[in-house]
């Protein structure tokens, strides 16, 4: 290797690892707003079952029956 390869080996190392920090921060970031939005959806998807603006379906009242609040919920 040459002296003048070093500095250009050093400037495109220094290119790429801040290329790869920001990736990585825009990964964390979708990952943490998808999960917000699949909790937000989860919440409002049971709040929804509880006050019978949606049917419930009918998997999970065949697993819940054996309780009986959640048999006035499955009627």
């Amino acid at each position: 290797m040459t002296a003048h390869a070093i500095p250009q080996l050093k400037s495109r190392l220094k290119v790429y690892l801040k290329k790869l920090v920001d990736y990585s921060w825009d990964t964390s970031l979708v990952l943490t707003f998808g999960f917000g939005a699949i909790m937000i959806f989860m919440l409002s998807y049971g709040l929804a079952i509880t006050y019978k603006i949606i049917n419930t379906p009918p998997l999970l009242c065949h697993y819940i029956i054996g309780n009986k609040h959640f048999e006035d919920i499955c009627k």
